[in-house]
């Protein structure tokens, strides 16, 4: 790439942006191989001016893509260009931030005194605790990729009542209300109820990232990863199922995999034999490592290592 993400100043694909149009907000950008090239697709936020009286004031709106082949040409595609485009085919295109931007927005549906001090019928986009990845969620469905943002009410709820479907194309924008009495729960008790299903587990020691919505059989989950604090992996997944609560752990690729696809999911755990008691060493990290077989007559004893002596110790 001639120009591009973390080049010298001149190479830097923004200088080369700005330098051709200044009045716009490019988004992050994504790479797309076609034809044995490499092209960089930026999305682009444009504003209107308007007024109203004497006071001037910007609206943003979605503005085309950038599109700079490996060669360091840019071409400026407006939206329908950038949909008609053979590179940019089945590939996101509206901003992610002005879809956030817009969901945002119906904050105010009830005028800003409301949204400053009485909060009726206002909705907050349901925030992923603890994590950098925030709304809206990118999903590839049936119907095309999708910005997906779920809102809750005003408050410490926690409960989602709005769902918001936005075209990662065109940005055409759909909702959904949730009644009041069948309110699904949101990322935030997604992981709470996660937690409470699991209390075995130490769970400062590991993290809840990327609470993200599926939709399996007209049924809304949260699908949650459960990783050690050091980020050095994936321990297991789950699936939190947004209107009963109930959690589903599993612990393989092959136990995912099946579960998405509506597979059953073949017990995996170790067969034992009748009569035997069952001791699960659980270590340091929370993972379960290894089964003992404790039969009658037989006898577990936990010896403290001493001094001087090598290995984990045994609470």
């Amino acid at each position: 790439m001639q120009i591009g993400e973390g080049m010298a100043v001149s190479d830097w694909y923004l200088w080369k942006l700005y330098k051709e149009r200044y009045w716009l907000t490019y988004e992050d950008t994504y790479v797309i191989p076609y034809e044995n090239d490499l092209y960089i697709a930026v999305p682009i936020v444009s504003y209107s001016v308007k007024h109203r009286g004497l006071v001037l004031y910007t609206v943003p709106r979605w503005g085309g893509i950038a599109l700079i082949d490996s060669a360091g040409n840019i071409q400026f595609l407006k939206p329908s260009e950038a949909l008609e485009n053979p590179v940019l085919k089945e590939q996101k295109l509206f901003p992610e931030e002005l879809t956030r931007y817009y969901v945002n927005s119906f904050r105010y549906k009830q005028g800003i005194v409301n949204k400053w001090f009485y909060h009726v019928e206002q909705l907050e986009i349901a925030e992923v605790p603890g994590q950098y990845n925030e709304q809206p969620f990118l999903i590839n469905t049936d119907l095309g990729m999708k910005w997906i943002i779920t809102c809750e009410p005003y408050g410490e709820a926690h409960g989602i009542f709005k769902i918001y479907v936005i075209d990662a194309r065109t940005g055409a924008m759909q909702s959904f209300t949730q009644s009041k009495q069948a309110a699904l729960v949101g990322p935030v008790k997604a992981t709470d109820y996660l937690r409470k299903a699991n209390p075995i587990v130490d769970w400062s020691r590991f993290i809840l990232v990327e609470p993200i919505p599926v939709i399996l059989n007209n049924t809304f989950y949260w699908h949650v990863r459960v990783i050690p604090d050091d980020a050095s992996g994936i321990s297991y997944n789950a699936m939190v199922d947004a209107l009963t609560t109930d959690v589903t752990e599993l612990k393989t690729e092959k136990e995912l995999r099946d579960y998405l696809t509506g597979e059953p999911i073949t017990d995996i755990a170790p067969e034992f034999k009748e009569g035997a008691a069952i001791v699960i060493i659980i270590q340091e990290d929370g993972i379960e490592k290894n089964r003992i077989e404790v039969y009658p007559n037989q006898t577990f004893v936990v010896i403290p290592m001493g001094e001087g002596e090598k290995g984990n110790s045994t609470n």
